[in-house]
């Protein structure tokens, strides 16, 4: 781990990094380049087998639900007092320019709960550490908004995205489907607002809403066009 106590921290500023301390830290140090497997990495923060931290790299290769979103939540912010630390600890020590510090995450997923989906936005959106999302596989309904909210997006070759409408079941009393008519119109829109929000202004209300009632795969030159992401990762 590279955070410790304030103790801890105390006894860094007092004499130099190991070289093999300095070396994981050049390694995190990644820029859109595939990283290689690093002989003594970290295991998953959050024990989660579905959302795996190596360095500043998260693998999100999860449904969507409270479970797998608390633990990408953990992830991301762990991340952020660990790369915090590093950076107020090493730029003084070491020629090594710090704000380069990102976390890459790796998404590949169906989707899930929307709910669930919108905790993990916020995270991103309030990362201090720039979130770079990469697109690999599959990404789908609620799983697109974990990466159109990143700082920077990418996707890859033989990758797909797909985005389509609020889906789901009501039951109980009349009046009970009723108020869930208004909360799904309500969670609807917040979809809708969140996809005109991160497109680059390349996609109109109108153009969108006729995506959304369709269940059709996209490939990176279709994502692109449509502003939801950024460049092809390889």
């Amino acid at each position: 781990m590279l955070m410790g106590s304030s103790s801890q921290a105390k006894i860094h500023n007092k004499r130099k990094f190991s070289d093999s301390l300095l070396d994981e830290i050049k390694n995190s140090l990644v820029n859109n380049t595939v990283e290689e497997e690093q002989p003594h990495h970290r295991s998953s923060i959050n024990n989660n087998d579905k959302v795996t931290v190596i360095n500043n790299h998260i693998y999100f290769y999860a449904d969507v639900n409270t479970e797998t979103i608390l633990a990408l939540n953990k992830a991301i912010s762990q991340l952020n007092r660990e790369l915090a630390y590093v950076k107020t600890n090493t730029k003084i020590d070491f020629d090594i320019n710090m704000d380069n510090f990102k976390i890459y995450l790796h998404i590949n997923s169906p989707g899930g709960y929307v709910t669930d989906a919108f905790s993990a936005v916020d995270t991103i959106i309030n990362s201090k550490i720039h979130v770079v999302s990469i697109i690999e596989g599959h990404v789908a309904s609620a799983a697109t908004f974990l990466s159109i909210v990143c700082s920077e997006r990418y996707m890859t070759k033989h990758s797909s995205m797909l985005i389509h409408q609020l889906s789901g079941s009501s039951w109980g009393t009349y009046e009970q489907m009723k108020d869930n008519f208004i909360n799904s119109t309500f969670l609807q829109k917040q979809i809708r607002d969140l996809y005109l929000e991160n497109c680059n202004g390349k996609i109109k209300q109108s153009q969108l809403d006729n995506f959304l009632k369709r269940d059709i795969m996209m490939n990176y030159t279709k994502c692109k066009k449509l502003g939801l992401v950024d460049k092809l990762f390889s």
